[in-house]
């Protein structure tokens, strides 16, 4: 074997063997069996010796290839296991044939091919077409060489991947050599050109790597893509092996022979010109055949030569006559040659291909000298079938055998068959056995979308068991695809739904059931209307084609405005009131392609037969229907920012700065005038107030900046959904994507039925349907929460419709069916009474379901563990072995179909409990339909929605896999497997995060959002945080849970500056942000990107790499950050792109173009699901980026705050969306001790902060000065504590020791006491305005600050210097959500549970009450009692108490239920305490009254 080497096994002179140099790497990742080889000269060139066919075939065998003589040439034969089989011609290089393996089964050949005799010369035979490359190099002087023979350098690859056929042509006199590559794959096919120069001067390179794709006619053949695309006119190109008719050109067959004349006839002169002149001559004579391309889906039916300079490095070429597509891309070459002969040619058969070349023919390329030059032009099929269907197996066959299904890459599909039997079969086993199953054959059929693509059955099929099925995999595990009968008990009516089945297949002993189309309706492939489920309808296209009720050859039916017709097509209606279809056919009942694609008056693309209102007539009465172009309207913002009015706000910052600068003088003076006869009290009280100054500007001086915001909804629907008779003729919507997070992880402290009606709030919000994807992480992975959702589904199909009939608001059916008042207020419908009646009953039939679901699993379950055991019993019986031990069963949790459920089990086993269990996926809605589906108005139906949209969003269940041994990272790692699983499957570009008690209480919340997001400048925005406000709070609010001020004053003003925390739900993420990446710049894409001709293109068409936004990020990075997921990655830039706002004004510097958005989302197919399950495993995160710098970050039990400062630290900002109506609503602790323990979450998440790299000084520059402050004292604030439990215990000790924390109380302290007091006021005043809180919101947020301060706050301290100190890890309470039922519905709020949390307060209000009796009694007992001192202390004690009142109440219960005997105890306490306080110390004399600070008097 021999590599660039001096030896060969065939010597020639005309082969030149070069030395490897440092410029070209000559190692191949395939490590060929390489030959040097010389082969004989097509016949117009001079013959040799022949090629030694038998020794190439002996030699290159192994890597499937085949070697065959034809003539004095050699054929080279490249053949895949999955039936792509190609073609090449030696020594010319031609490639003669592409044959695919299609989605119907059988291959197809892609490639045109003519072969004819020689003129003059009757032995030899030409062979034209095919892939060529005709190539042209020219160095300096003039020196010219163009390359005609290939010889055989290498042979590589396997036939269960790809074949890599390497030739070579050089030129040793001129320092040249050529390599031409030609690779298949399974998917495609590739001809690479490498030219290395070797000379010591530059070289020029004209040429162009030439295909002819067959097609069937140029009436059903389009090129897209092409819009808006440079071209020039010219001559078609001749070429030894180009198809040109005779008339296109007075030249004759002669010309072909000679790249010279080709050049000649585009005016660029004869070879020895210079190249300046040549170019001169050529712009000169082209002046008047330049244009732009103005179609975008180029219709192919007239004759075209031209050459297009800026078109797209990929396009596609549709045949709708073949039902096929071929993407053709290019690299290195940035010309694009497209040749077609025209429908109308008299040789009309002979020339049905079209010729595309990508090429430098207009401007050379210049290659330098000692370097290297690569061009290359691929041929995709994307319609490739992954097993033949002629070597399917047909289910039959399957059944009786016991054989297996086939599978997709990495799935393992599993299916019962009508014995009950479960059949698994995964890849390895497919590829042992050498079958593939019809059931699991995985593919793609991918057509261009159009505005009325029409859906295969196959593909309908297909989604529709990828939605039956659950996913599940893991780490060390196969991901596996198990069919379900049914997912719950209850019968599953939606079309949409998991679960859902058709009517019951016609063809005898089959248990199937038919496909179902969006509408529900039976998809019937046959125009007999024959009912044939998608297992037989493949064994009848493999075995005869024919139909089985018909026995006639599958066609589609003429009558499409039918129920069951085979296309599933829509509908809309006529002029005539009647129903038309969207699909015209032609007499004949095939395709008429023109009426399907172009309007028969207008020939505008896309309009189809969509019927239209005339002109001035809107449908309505009212003219222009909103059809209007939105570029004639003036531009307005979808947002704006209202300040706050200047009589609040400038007063406000005045008394700020005031109050700030008392406290300095005030502190100042404090330090100066200590009281010498109680310094261990002063230097106590310093301290405090020290701390409390700079705490105090941590929290004020942030909030000099509030302002307000306000969208416009009217214009956001103008913009981007309004629709249009030329560019929008369906109404789609250019809004982006958004998906949908909600989390839980126990069905015990978070009941399924709040989950439910949170997971129903959102399949109803206001938005497209087709545009939003809702996911649910259940990390619990228990069944009850896997089949509540799967009612919830159930229920959606009714409850979605009659919000949208009757504009019902909220939502949440349980908080609507409870609202006071009157129903029918502004409510326009005859029937809603009877509408909602109905609906009201079935939803207490849904929550009666919800509720016996425990029962019911566990009844099923203990059913089938009986079973089970029966026949584990039958068997040893049968045996005649008589166990000595209990037979053991494990006690499993059983779904409806019968079968294990994959996660968590009632009765804990291995691989079966919490955190030991398989990642669970499960399509329960799959994506709907892009366009509106009305419901039907039949006596049958329920409710009558025939004028309502029935589809529902996209609905997804996941419970991560766990694993001993793993961290999970608690709620921050489940957000990161929802962003990664729906990145996968969805990949909106926005992402809502949801608790599973935080319903959507305001259904056009999220529209309010994306004003937000597609505005002018919305591109750095990285999230939306809106206020959280909760519901079933006692009316005083006791325990301040609304935390108004906080939502309304601190975040609020926050807005001002960079942008408000992150608080953990109600937030909606731009995806691309949490992917780590810092905001675009708005000259990025300028300076990234350019045009063809060197100049910046229009921004917002360009679609940026990962790495363009991080230069330190290396492609070959991308695992390493992201996990080793490619359609993970890929998902990146196009979430990236599709986030962006629209460029409709010149101010929008980065943008995208409009209307982009409105093509329909892919169908999901079984291997994209399993990606989805792969990403979700507990090792995909090991050594990537995920929660460090990617996703929600890790660390901290606040995984919130911190993952909102990381993105406020590379520059994102962050907006507060403040609805009218509130956004959203959940429910909050009312009970004490819950309370307090969520606070001590929240206070122990900051402390963790603090002694983190997130504290905030540490951040970056990006990071605004007042922001910084704002971050800071995130993580200060539980600091505070132990100065405030200091502070508490002062006025105590001054009433006990008689000292106070001054010596005199002179004018100068009073003074700055009023002066703060006073300022202190205002200041709530004018907050409480702005802020719009109440003052009793305040006041209740005063006193719980007390309260958390002195116990959870503290806690969070001592566990967080706990944890920094000995590395004792800190754990929390899961806040439940679960109340009681009770007659009360604040029965939680009278509960008492006791926690240690409650100790500090309890043992301040004990010292304080201690020491106002102890005080009190000392003075009645004193000779010369001082009253002022008494009240002074007493004052400052009864103010602290004041502040724990909340919490006496807590303690207390409810009303009336204390017992009296606590009183007496207490009563009993104190006074006992009082007078051995007073036996212990006696008043001796009245200078002992006067030692204590008699000169004491408080004003």
């Amino acid at each position: 074997m021999a590599m660039f080497n001096n030896t060969s096994i065939f010597t020639s002179k005309n082969f030149i063997h070069l030395q490897p140099t440092n410029l070209t790497s000559y190692n191949n990742t395939f490590k060929p069996h390489t030959l040097n080889l010389h082969l004989p000269r097509v016949s117009s060139t001079p013959q040799n010796q022949p090629i030694n066919v038998n020794y190439l075939q002996t030699e290159f065998n192994c890597h499937g290839t085949s070697f065959t003589t034809l003539g004095d040439s050699c054929v080279v034969r490249m053949s895949l296991e999955n039936g792509s089989v190609a073609t090449l011609m030696l020594p010319s290089g031609l490639v003669t044939s592409y044959k695919a393996p299609m989605w119907h089964g059988g291959l197809l050949e892609l490639l045109h091919t003519s072969v004819s005799e020689e003129e003059g010369d009757g032995e030899n035979v030409s062979i034209r077409g095919g892939v060529s490359v005709v190539l042209r190099c020219e160095g300096s002087g003039g020196v010219v060489w163009e390359p005609s023979v290939w010889d055989l350098r290498s042979v590589c690859g396997a036939p269960d991947e790809s074949i890599k056929v390497e030739l070579i042509s050089s030129n040793s006199e001129e320092k040249i050599e050529i390599k031409h590559i030609v690779t298949l794959q399974q998917d495609a096919i590739s001809s690479e050109i490498v030219i290395t120069n070797l000379r010591p001067s530059p070289l020029k390179l004209m040429g162009s790597i030439i295909g002819h794709l067959a097609i069937s006619t140029p009436e059903a053949t389009y090129a897209i893509g092409l819009e808006s695309s440079n071209y020039f006119v010219k001559p078609p190109i001749y070429s030894n092996f180009s198809i040109v008719p005779p008339d296109f050109s007075n030249n004759d067959s002669s010309s072909r022979n000679s790249f010279k004349q080709l050049l000649s006839g585009w005016g660029l002169g004869s070879p020895n010109d210079s190249f300046n002149d040549r170019t001169a001559k050529n712009e000169q004579e082209d002046e008047d055949i330049e244009g732009e391309e103005e179609e975008n889906y180029k219709h192919l039916t007239e004759k075209m030569s031209m050459i297009y300079t800026s078109a797209p490095r990929s396009l596609t070429i549709m045949d709708r006559g073949k039902r096929n597509s071929v993407i053709v891309s290019r690299e290195g070459f940035d010309e694009l040659y497209i040749f077609s002969p025209g429908s109308r040619h008299k040789s009309y058969g002979k020339y049905s291909y079209i010729c595309i070349g990508h090429a430098a023919l207009l401007k050379p390329i210049t290659i330098g000298p000692q370097s290297e030059w690569r061009g290359v032009q691929h041929l995709h099929n994307p319609n490739i079938c992954n097993g033949m269907a002629s070597s399917q197996p047909s289910k039959k066959g399957l059944k009786s055998s016991g054989g297996s299904g086939g599978a997709s890459s990495g799935v393992k599909f599993a299916r019962r068959t009508s014995s009950g039997r479960y059949v698994n079969l995964s890849k390895d086993d497919v590829e042992s056995t050498g079958e593939t199953s019809g059931d699991y054959t995985n593919y793609t059929v991918h057509i261009p979308a159009t505005p009325e693509n029409e859906t295969s059955v196959a593909t309908k099929a297909e989604e529709q068991y990828v939605s039956n099925s659950l996913f599940t995999g893991g780490f060390n595990s196969v991901t596996r695809a198990h069919l379900m009968d049914k997912v719950i008990d209850s019968e599953v009516s939606h079309p949409q739904m998991a679960g859902s089945k058709g009517s019951s297949c016609a063809m005898p002993a089959c248990d199937g059931n038919v496909v179902k189309d969006e509408r529900g309706f039976d998809i019937m492939p046959c125009e007999c209307r024959f009912k044939i489920c998608r297992d037989c309808f493949l064994d009848a296209q493999n075995d005869t084609g024919l139909c089985p009720g018909c026995k006639e050859p599958y066609k589609t039916s003429d009558d499409d405005d039918l129920p069951g017709s085979a296309a599933g097509s829509l509908s809309l209606t006529g002029t005539d009131g009647k129903r038309t279809s969207l699909i015209k056919r032609n007499q004949n009942s095939e395709f008429d392609h023109n009426k399907w694609l172009f309007n028969e008056t207008s020939g505008t693309y896309g309009v189809g037969n969509a019927y239209w209102p005339p002109d001035g007539d809107g449908g309505d009465g009212k003219s222009g229907g909103g059809l209007g172009d939105p570029a004639d309207k003036p531009w307005r913002p979808l947002t704006r920012r209202i300040p706050i009015p200047t009589n609040i706000i400038s007063p406000y910052r005045l008394l700020i700065a005031i109050r700030l600068i008392v406290l300095i003088f005030f502190l100042t003076w404090r330090v100066t005038h200590p009281n010498n006869d109680a310094m261990w009290l002063w230097f106590m009280s310093i301290v405090c107030e020290l701390w409390f100054a700079f705490s105090w500007i941590l929290d004020q001086i942030p909030k000099l900046c509030p302002i307000n915001r306000s969208v416009d909804l009217q214009l956001l629907h103008d913009k981007f959904e309004s629709p249009d008779k030329i560019n929008n003729p369906l109404g789609r919507s250019d809004l982006p994507g958004i998906d949908f997070f909600v989390s839980t992880a126990d069905p015990d402290k978070e009941p399924v039925l709040v989950t439910a009606n949170t997971i129903l709030s959102i399949l109803a919000v206001e938005y497209p349907v087709e545009k939003v994807a809702c996911y649910v992480s259940d990390d619990g992975g228990a069944l009850l929460t896997f089949e509540a959702m799967a009612e919830a589904c159930s229920f959606a199909d009714l409850w979605v419709p009659f919000c949208r009939k009757h504009d019902i608001e909220p939502r949440n059916p349980d908080t609507y069916f409870s609202l006071k008042g009157d129903p029918t207020k502004n409510k326009k419908r005859l029937d809603f009474v009877k509408d909602r009646r109905r609906v009201k009953r079935e939803y207490d039939e849904f929550k009666v379901r919800i509720n016996n679901l425990p029962d019911s699993i566990r009844r099923r379950s203990d059913a089938f563990n009986a079973r089970e055991e029966m026949k584990i019993i039958q068997k040893i019986r049968e045996s005649g072995v008589d166990p000595t031990e209990p037979i053991k069963v494990k006690r499993a949790t059983w779904m409806a179909d019968g079968t294990h459920w994959p996660g968590t089990w009632t009765s804990p086993s291995p691989d079966h409990k919490k955190g030991d269990h398989a990642g669970i996926l499960q399509v329960m809605l799959k994506p709907p339909s892009p366009d509106p589906l009305h419901g039907s108005g039949d006596d049958d139906s329920l409710i009558d929605y025939s004028d309502v949209d029935i589809r529902l969003p996209m609905f997804v269940y996941m419970s991560r896999e766990k694993r001993s041994g793993y961290d999970h990272n608690k709620k921050a790692g489940a957000m990161n497997a929802l962003v990664r699983s729906s990145a996968v499957l969805s990949n909106g570009p926005f992402i809502l995060n949801l608790d599973c008690d935080h319903y959507v209480n305001n259904r056009m919340a999220v529209r309010e959002g994306i004003c937000f997001m597609m505005d002018r400048g919305g591109e750095d925005i990285c999230y939306i945080q809106f206020p959280q406000r909760f519901e079933g709070i006692d009316p005083s609010d006791r325990y301040a849970n609304h935390n108004m001020v906080f939502f309304d004053g601190n975040m609020r003003a926050l807005d001002g500056v960079q942008g408000p925390f992150y608080v953990g739900t109600g937030c909606m993420f731009r995806r691309f942000a949490l992917y780590g990446f810092d905001p675009p710049k708005s000259n990025l894409l300028a300076n990234e990107k350019k045009g063809a001709d060197g100049n910046a293109s229009a921004t917002e068409t360009q679609a940026l790499k990962a790495s363009d936004f991080d230069p330190d990020l290396d492609v070959n990075e991308l695992p390493r950050r992201f996990g080793n997921s490619t359609l993970l990655s890929n998902s990146i830039p196009v979430a990236e792109f599709q986030g962006r706002p629209i460029a409709d004004h010149p101010a929008v510097t980065y943008g995208r173009p409009p209307g982009v958005l409105r093509s329909a989302r892919e169908p999901l197919d079984a291997s994209t699901v399993a990606e989805a399950v792969s990403v979700i495993s507990c090792w995909y995160e090991d050594k990537t980026e995920w929660g460090d710098r990617v996703g929600w970050i890790y660390g901290s039990v606040t995984e919130d705050v911190v993952s909102g400062y990381r993105m406020h630290n590379r520059g994102w900002r962050s907006i507060y969306c403040l609805s009218k109506r509130d956004a959203f609503r959940g429910s909050a602790p009312i009970n004490l001790t819950d309370r307090l323990h969520q606070v001590l979450r929240w206070a122990t998440g900051s402390v963790e902060i603090f002694f983190s790299r997130n504290n905030a000084f540490f951040a970056s520059k990006r990071l605004k000065f007042l922001q910084r402050l704002a971050y800071l004292n995130v993580g200060i604030y539980p600091f505070t504590s132990l100065f405030l439990i200091v502070y508490c215990f002062l006025p105590a000790l001054s009433l006990l020791s008689g000292h106070f924390i001054v010596k005199d109380l002179n004018a100068t302290f009073l003074i700055y006491l009023l002066l703060m007091t006073l300022c202190l006021i205002g200041l709530a005043v004018l907050e409480v305005r702005w802020s719009e809180v109440t003052l009793e919101d305040w006041w209740r947020n005063e006193q719980f600050w007390l309260i958390s301060g002195t116990s959870s706050h503290l806690a969070a301290v001592l566990q967080g210097i706990l944890k920094v100190i000995a590395g004792i890890e800190i754990s929390f309470t899961l806040t439940a959500k679960a109340v009681e039922d009770s007659d009360d519905i604040y029965a939680e709020l009278y509960l008492v549970k006791w926690t240690s949390l409650m100790i500090p307060p309890i043992v301040i209000a004990m010292i304080n009450v201690l020491a106002m009796v102890v005080a009190f009694s000392r003075t009645i007992y004193s000779i010369n009692p001082q009253w002022g001192k008494f009240v002074g202390g007493a004052f400052f004690s009864f103010w602290v108490l004041a502040h724990l009142y909340p919490f006496f109440k807590g303690l207390m219960g409810r009303r009336g239920k204390t017992p009296t005997i606590v009183f007496v105890w207490s009563g009993l306490i104190a006074i006992t305490l009082s007078l051995l306080w007073v036996a212990i110390n006696p008043t001796s004399s009245p200078a002992d009254t006067t030692g204590g600070g008699a000169n004491f008097k408080f004003p």
